[in-house]
């Protein structure tokens, strides 16, 4: 789906998708709807924006949700840096066949922490 009302400039808001270019962030638009604010009153409060780019915010977030995988609580810890490299290190050894036990593990995560 192609959007002509957003945009990501990397040396504007630090790369967070904008609407038409202004520094409104898409985030902003979509939290005040979900906040129950009317279209018209978001409207009101940002003169240089117009419905349709309220219409784009939505469809942004829904392509957004769409996309996103949810992760339970009690496996997030697995999507950390110091988890995803002790999970990357972890593949690299077993596929070299250098990976003997868990005290391979042990050492493995020992150089992690250091």
């Amino acid at each position: 789906m192609q959007f002509s009302r957003i945009t990501i400039d990397p040396n504007q808001m630090d790369g967070v998708p904008c609407i038409r270019g202004l520094k409104i962030p898409v985030a902003t638009v979509v939290g005040m709807l979900a906040e129950d604010i009317a279209r018209d009153e978001i409207l009101r409060l940002y003169p240089d924006l117009e419905s349709d780019d309220i219409s784009e915010a939505l469809r942004l977030a829904t392509i957004a949700l769409h996309e996103l995988e949810l992760i339970p609580d009690d496996e997030a810890y697995l999507y950390t840096p110091y988890w995803q490299e002790a999970i990357r290190k972890s593949e690299e050894e077993l596929a070299s066949g250098n990976f003997k036990s868990t005290t391979d593990l042990d050492e493995l995560f020992k150089d992690l922490n250091n």
